[in-house]
């Protein structure tokens, strides 16, 4: 058998199976709720958040979660996220159903029992530690020969933000 003298054949199309970019996003919840539109729709995705994962302490991190699908669904996947972000604008709260309140039942806080957005255990350390502070600032102020006195004037402080806490963590003011 001779070997060919014509040049291989190449085919240069793209893989329609290939992953391609769709979006970039911040927040891996906003690609896992892009992906969950897409996937109710027919379009299998597949988000890449762990580079993400890895820099978000850093706080500025930008564009680190990758939301991909096949080459061969990208230009469907692109109509479909349009149409599901235009269906989000157009929706009418008024007509929503959130169920029914219980008869004579205020309205749920989400924050419960807090106050000024701090749970009842956290006013108790913030109190402590402006009692602590307090209590350091009279030291320093006041001198090595007065430390014994600013001990006991800063656990009184200390003492009085815990009961105010508290205090306003029962609802008695």
């Amino acid at each position: 058998m001779e070997p060919s003298t014509d040049p291989p054949t190449r085919d240069d199309s793209p893989d329609p199976d290939q992953l391609v970019l769709l979006s970039s996003v911040r927040t891996e919840f906003e690609g896992q709720a892009m992906a969950a539109a897409l996937r109710d729709r027919g379009v299998p995705v597949k988000v890449f958040a762990a580079a993400a994962a890895g820099v978000s302490w850093e706080g500025g991190y930008g564009n680190a979660v990758r939301v991909m699908v096949r080459r061969a669904d990208a230009a469907r996947a692109v109509a479909l996220l349009k149409e599901v972000r235009q269906d989000s604008v157009d929706l009418d709260w008024d007509r929503v159903d959130v169920g029914e309140m219980e008869p004579g039942a205020p309205p749920a806080s989400p924050f419960g029992r807090r106050r000024g957005g701090l749970s009842p255990t956290l006013q108790i350390i913030r109190a402590v530690g402006w009692g602590l502070l307090s209590a350091t600032m009279l030291m320093w102020a006041l001198g090595e020969q007065m430390a014994i006195p600013a001990a006991v004037i800063g656990a009184m402080l200390v003492a009085d933000r815990v009961i105010s806490a508290r205090r306003q963590a029962a609802g008695r003011r």
